[in-house]
């Protein structure tokens, strides 16, 4: 079975056996906790998918907790306004000597946003980075989701004895769609913190009077999602990657109250119907990160050096083919990205330490502003490589051992070099030969962005 064919089965599962059906607060339980549900049908079937977040550091999430006391207290207590509320994705990057969230940052510099505008940043694994770009419009809402956690603890009993019907039938569904995969984590403590820290955000809402809200990835927004639907407030979505036909986030059920009201996607090379969205509901704005970083200065490397981007599950693949390949060219150096959410592990450290022409490449700085420094740029399947096509890299997909390449489309090929062995990696690095160009992305429009969210 591929990984299409289970998430085409799962799917259908999902709504043969009344999966989205129980509800809570007209919430169904299904759509909260399927991104969970369907990583442990994944992995269960031998297949990798992404954890939502690496660690959590306690000391700095109580940091973060503590700090985020006062921006609320400004903000809520003064009863301050602002129309629209941006919500960060945790995992920034550093772009000139700068953090920033790649997806919702450009769109207000490069769009002019007005002032009447906040951010909505929750740490990644209690962490929040430093110097950040837009900081004077930062609310951590980690205190929300502390609370929420605390309530759910403090509660639960009463909460399941009220609800203990909806989760009982929702149980069955599931038991009977995909065995006793609900014994692998704590279900009504996972979805009721998701549902509070939800009503916690929707008290926000109101009270600063906000009309949209704006960020990227479903599963990330879903309680901000929520909470806006509950108000009448229009929500947009950014696209967070490039998907390969049918997507483990987007496909299946479309439940109204998770779905955004406009989803913006950063090119039209996707199948729209990939989105999990009605097709007249996307909006193609272009990638706002691109022209952003054309106004930052870019680390150079050396005309022959070359970046390998790597992802996790394939951490093992990707060094024993830069073993093999940094051998055949020993004159270049070789610089391993590794995914943010990728561990390395000290084996693999130590493979790398005894070549002497790799490296790790620092993953904090963000890989839009790395792709301009280098000329030539090999990976899998990551997102990287449709981005660096669009800046004219000369890139390769590695078909080594371990590794799966696909392609969006069949005719995308012709915009790769397929690299099986040392022999093919060599052309790639000396054969004059051009493919042709293709741009996955397409150029940032302002007023498209600005025409969308009135």
């Amino acid at each position: 079975m591929t990984e299409q064919d289970l998430l085409t089965d799962i799917c259908n599962k999902e709504l043969l056996n009344g999966c989205y059906d129980s509800k809570i607060h007209g919430v169904s339980i299904y759509s909260v906790l399927r991104v969970k549900i369907r990583t442990i049908l994944y992995r269960n079937a031998g297949f990798y998918a992404m954890e939502g977040q690496m660690g959590y550091n306690r000391k700095n999430a109580l940091y973060s907790i503590i700090k985020s006391i006062m921006p609320i207290c400004k903000v809520f207590l003064l009863h301050k306004k602002y129309s629209t509320v941006f919500c960060a994705f945790p995992r920034l990057d550093k772009v000139g000597g700068i953090y920033l969230d790649k997806f919702t940052d450009p769109l207000i510099d490069m769009s002019g946003m007005k002032e009447d505008y906040i951010i909505f940043e929750h740490g990644r694994g209690g962490t929040h980075l430093r110097p950040r770009i837009h900081n004077n419009r930062v609310v951590y809402t980690d205190l929300f989701y502390a609370f929420s956690c605390i309530y759910v603890y403090l509660f639960k009993k009463r909460i399941l004895k009220r609800y203990n019907g909806e989760f009982s039938d929702f149980k069955k569904s599931v038991l009977n769609a995909f065995g006793s995969i609900l014994d692998e984590f704590p279900v009504e403590e996972y979805f009721l913190v998701r549902l509070t820290y939800s009503k916690i955000l929707q008290f926000c809402l109101k009270r600063i009077s906000a009309k949209k809200v704006i960020g990227p990835n479903r599963n990330f927004l879903l309680p901000l999602f929520l909470a806006a639907r509950r108000l009448g407030i229009k929500t947009y979505e950014y696209q967070h990657g490039i998907v390969y036909g049918k997507d483990f986030l987007y496909s299946g059920y479309q439940d109204p109250m998770v779905v955004p009201d406009i989803f913006f996607t950063y090119g039209n090379s996707s199948s729209k119907e990939d989105f999990g969205i009605t097709e007249s509901r996307i909006v193609n704005i272009g990638w706002a990160l691109q022209s952003y970083i054309t106004n930052v200065g870019v680390k150079k490397y050396n005309c022959r050096d070359v970046l390998v981007v790597s992802d996790p599950g394939i951490t093992d693949a990707i060094v024993h083919t830069v073993l093999r390949l940094s051998e055949v060219l020993p004159d270049s150096n070789f610089y391993i990205r590794p995914h943010p959410h990728e561990v390395v592990s000290d084996y693999h450290l130590n493979l790398i330490s005894k070549s002497a022409n790799i490296f790790i490449q620092d993953r904090n700085v963000n890989i839009t502003e790395v792709l301009y420094g280098f000329n030539y740029v090999l990976g899998e399947n990551t997102t990287c490589l449709y981005e660096a096509l669009a800046i004219c890299k000369r890139v390769g997909k590695l078909f080594f051992k371990g590794l799966n390449p696909m392609y969006r489309e069949p005719q995308d090929r012709n915009f790769f070099w397929e690299i099986y062995n040392e022999t093919d990696f060599l052309k790639f690095i000396n054969d004059k030969e051009e493919k042709p160009k293709m741009s996955y992305y397409s150029p940032f429009d302002a007023d498209i962005f600005l025409e969308s969210i009135k």
